[in-house]
């Protein structure tokens, strides 16, 4: 099976007609040779192939951490990919270099997704502390056992930010100039209204086909047969992420994630010591 895939991955746009159930960790580092993003657990455990998914919603590009290892390479049609590569392209970001700073890399395998989470964070968050900063990297584990460093990296840099960026009007351009993330950024917004999204091929009904709504553990134990057979890919539209309440009943979507969980008022309201 393939399908005709059309996205950004950092600062170039790629058409390729792949199969969409491959892994995006597999697609990057085998067909586009980034091999920044590693490839560590395979179980969506480790975070050293974290990458950040930005798209465009309400007419706003939003960004968000996910496993590379876990997502299909379809899920990333008409979205934005941007791995570690995409990030420093010139020169060390304002990230990376509080890591050098404060000692925050050992033998440096996981470094990538500890970067990449910390800069996702400060994407999506005009609103910053540090303690927050801190929890943005949740999903990254370091073997090395440098954690304390990487806090004291994550607070060097989010004291930095709160210091030089005093205008949230222009946050994205404030990014830029201080160093956080690449001036292509703010023409992302414009390339992906501009990108046409394709339809994935539909297949016919088999023994072999897969249904695919996330798929955090079949990814894990299946992954092999996946690209053997058929997979129909349900989209965003088709499952909600929604958190709703009606009629004193707390309704969750089914592709709602952890910190969507996390982060809902209606969360906060009823159990406000979930975090």
């Amino acid at each position: 099976m393939k399908a005709a895939i059309n996205f950004i991955c950092n600062d170039s746009e790629i058409e390729v007609t792949v199969h969409p159930g491959l892994v995006l960790l597999d697609f990057l580092r085998k067909e586009l040779y980034l091999t920044g993003t590693k490839e560590g657990c395979r179980e969506g455990d480790c975070g050293a192939c974290t990458v950040l998914i930005g798209e465009l919603i309400n007419n706003d590009v939003k960004y968000y951490s996910v496993n590379s290892c876990l997502l299909p390479t379809g899920d990333v049609n008409g979205k934005h990919v941007v791995t570690i590569e995409g990030l420093n392209n010139q020169e060390l970001t304002a990230v990376q270099k509080s890591f050098i700073k404060e000692g925050a890399s050992q033998c440096g395998f996981c470094t990538p997704g500890f970067i990449v989470s910390l800069t996702g964070y400060f994407l999506s968050n005009k609103k910053i502390n540090v303690d927050s900063a801190i929890q943005a990297m949740d999903g990254n584990v370091c073997r090395c056992t440098g954690h304390y460093s990487i806090r004291k990296a994550a607070q060097t840099i989010t004291k930095f930010l709160s210091s030089e960026i005093a205008e949230r009007k222009n946050y994205l351009n404030n990014l830029i100039n201080v160093g956080l993330i690449p001036a292509y950024f703010s023409s992302i917004k414009k390339r992906l209204k501009e990108i046409e999204q394709k339809s994935f091929l539909q297949t016919l009904d088999s023994p072999s086909k897969f249904t695919i709504a996330g798929g955090t553990d079949l990814f894990v134990q299946n992954w092999e047969n996946i690209l053997e057979g058929d997979v129909n890919l349900l989209s965003y539209s088709e499952i909600s992420s929604a958190i709703e309440e009606e009629n004193g009943i707390c309704i969750i979507g089914a592709r709602a994630t952890v910190t969507e969980l996390i982060e809902s008022d209606i969360i906060k309201k009823h159990l406000p010591s979930l975090k």
